[in-house]
């Protein structure tokens, strides 16, 4: 099956949240996967375990309550976002299965590039050391 990548521009948080729901209550079958790039303006959203006190000052930022893993993520221009709409059943992959498949891609494409990167067991997302400090470069949410 076809994999389809859209590319979006910088879009609102909220509505391409919401087409993201609508396009999976919506799927059948013989959907396609899609992966949709994006980035958006200035915005925090709560995960399922996330609560107002990670917030640790308010800056003006909106905050947006949304079904997803994690605590509080920044969202915000020049970070590129790839939804990856998949149907985990057609490769028979649990959610932390792919998360790590993703991570390895991430990894593979930034070492390609001459950036060291790793994936930590205890903590989704792919981090590079630089002067002996850890950043963490990409967020699997």
């Amino acid at each position: 099956m076809p994999l389809v990548v859209r590319t979006l521009g910088r879009t609102e948080y909220e509505p391409t949240w919401r087409a993201m729901q609508a396009f999976t209550a919506a799927r059948g079958a013989a959907t396609a996967d899609e992966i949709w790039l994006t980035e958006h303006p200035p915005v925090y959203t709560l995960g399922l375990a996330g609560r107002m006190t990670h917030l640790l000052r308010d800056n003006g930022i909106p905050v947006l309550k949304v079904d997803r893993g994690g605590q509080i993520t920044y969202h915000g221009p020049g970070q590129l976002v790839a939804y990856v709409l998949f149907d985990l059943r057609r490769p028979q992959l649990g959610v932390r299965a792919m998360v790590r498949t993703l991570e390895s891609a991430v990894i593979e494409w930034l070492g390609a590039m001459g950036i060291p990167a790793h994936g930590k067991v205890t903590a989704p997302g792919v981090y590079v050391s630089a002067t002996g400090a850890e950043s963490k470069i990409a967020a699997l949410d």
